[in-house]
């Protein structure tokens, strides 16, 4: 954080603490991206961590697939499950199973769109190569909770990084 500016009422100390926060406007997007960009980073770590806790490992691919992209041009940082088109059904759950212990943003209308209930469905699994039966599974919501985990730390990195 930039040291406290205070100065007194004369010409030359005006000019300095005037010179001291255009400084200081300079230097914010830099340390705003640096905010963005580390807790992106810390974000990949947290989304595995969460997916280990959660007990979402099959056969590694979405823990794997998990990565991160950071556009320092434009400041953005993304959190993404890579090509692991079965991510969204970790994260929010599915089916019967799904609809009894939902995702903390999803809704219980959501669950069971085919009506399956307690008969469950049949799937073909590519990982395994053969047929499986699932009732649905509950949600792990591990990247909603990577989000509040980030939420907490972002005061403490926006200190680190000299924006607070």
């Amino acid at each position: 954080m930039p040291a406290k500016i205070s100065f007194g009422l004369s010409q030359r100390e005006v000019k300095d603490a005037v010179r001291q926060i255009e400084q200081v406007r300079r230097n914010l997007p830099n340390k705003a991206k640096e905010l963005v960009r580390r807790l992106t980073e810390m974000g990949v770590d947290i989304a595995k961590a969460k997916l280990v806790e959660f007990e979402a490992i099959d056969t590694w691919f979405l823990h794997d697939s998990i990565d991160s992209y950071f556009s320092e041009s434009a400041g953005v940082g993304l959190i993404h499950t890579g090509n692991c088109l079965y991510a969204v059904f970790v994260e929010f759950g599915t089916g019967i199973i799904g609809k009894r212990n939902p995702h903390p943003m999803g809704s219980a209308d959501k669950y069971d769109g085919k009506e399956h209930g307690e008969d469950g469905w049949i799937y073909f699994d590519p990982a395994r190569q053969q047929f499986r039966w699932t009732k649905g599974f509950y949600s792990r919501p591990f990247m909603y909770e990577t989000a509040k985990d980030l939420e907490e730390l972002c005061h403490q990195v926006a200190k680190e990084v000299g924006l607070v």
